[in-house]
């Protein structure tokens, strides 16, 4: 299973309080999602905009983020930073771009959980709202096809492969 976003997230996201929310974003192949929105379709509005929603504070831990694991130096928070900040993600190899995505993940999520120590503080109420924009921004990509849902795709094929009824004595009686 991928984990979810390098600039979000994400994605990327994963709120302590909104299980759901975490458990729909790392069932999608998270991964290839983001660099296919972020890379493909050059769109980082789709990143940004959550974080804002999230306020002033979600905002400077993405930059943050960036800074250290991304390693963007001049992260900053301008229309010209995010504009670059596509180029700068995508021109790295493969796997590296993973190790970011994953790496800047895990700590989104964790910066998460401690917004969260406080379930009821406004700090957790943002990052949930933040978690849950960033979710409504990726599933629209889900939903057009621009991202493809290939391990539940997959898990649906298997499933279908699998005959109706259980074989004889296979199943308990509970009557």
């Amino acid at each position: 299973m991928n984990s979810f976003l390098i600039l979000v997230s994400t994605f990327v996201l994963f709120i302590v309080r909104s299980e759901a929310v975490q458990s729909a974003l790392l069932e999608h192949d998270s991964y290839e999602c983001f660099s296919t929105i972020v890379c493909d379709l050059r769109k980082m509005d789709v990143i940004e905009e959550p974080l804002r929603v999230g306020g002033e504070r979600f905002v400077q831990e993405g930059l943050k983020l960036m800074k250290e694991i991304s390693k963007i130096p001049d992260a900053e928070d301008t229309p010209e930073f995010w504009s670059r900040s596509i180029g700068v993600f995508c021109a790295y190899p493969e796997e590296t771009k993973k190790e970011i995505y994953s790496a800047w993940s895990k700590a989104f999520v964790e910066f998460g959980v401690k917004e969260c120590q406080n379930p009821n503080s406004e700090n957790c109420k943002r990052s949930e709202t933040a978690f849950n924009a960033l979710y409504e921004e990726v599933s629209k990509y889900y939903a057009t096809g621009d991202c493809k849902q290939q391990k539940a795709e997959m898990a649906q094929d298997t499933v279908d492969k699998i005959p109706a009824q259980a074989p004889g004595g296979g199943s308990p009686s509970f009557g």
